[in-house]
């Protein structure tokens, strides 16, 4: 039901990021909905890649008693869902780690949420949902803090605090 194409859609995202070049970009994806061919998904991967979203929410879709999907015809098998959400995150996950690289040796503000007793770090989120580590001695729980990134893990970014902090 969407009132846009997804050449409409990737010229939207084209342009924001002209105008925010470092900007966090996420969306919302099912795989499975009746009907969707294996050409179908191949274009949401094909949107994904050109998007280069920083993160992505996914779901498998699942039928819903008294729905209009509920009835259509074209359901998809269990099997062919659990492999299309399977790809997509695997997809997803490579892009976003292929993103967060480029953060080591930047400076970023984060909110500190907690302490991760496991790490013996403090973590905190920046603007656009990135987990950051650091070391203090001090408790920074709930304060704006600068951490200058030495270390990427995954999609996980480890720094130490800026001085002055």
């Amino acid at each position: 039901n969407r009132k846009y194409t997804k050449e409409q859609y990737l010229d939207k995202v084209k342009t924001i990021r002209s105008i925010i070049p470092d900007c966090a970009i996420s969306t919302d994806i099912i795989v499975g909905f009746p009907t969707e061919t294996e050409q179908d998904f191949q274009e949401t991967l094909s949107v994904v890649e050109q998007a280069r979203f920083s993160g992505a929410f996914t779901f498998v879709y699942s039928k819903r008693s008294g729905t209009i999907a509920d009835k259509m015809e074209g359901q998809i098998d269990k099997e062919t869902k659990k492999d299309r959400i399977t790809r997509l995150v695997a997809y997803q996950n490579d892009l976003t780690r292929d993103q967060t690289k480029s953060y080591k040796g930047k400076t970023i503000e984060i909110l500190v949420e907690d302490y991760d007793k496991k790490r013996n770090l403090y973590m905190g989120r920046d603007v656009y949902n990135r987990m950051g580590y650091f070391a203090c001695e001090q408790d920074k729980i709930g304060e704006f803090v600068n951490i200058k990134i030495n270390k990427v893990n995954g999609i996980s970014l480890f720094g130490e605090l800026v001085d002055g902090e």
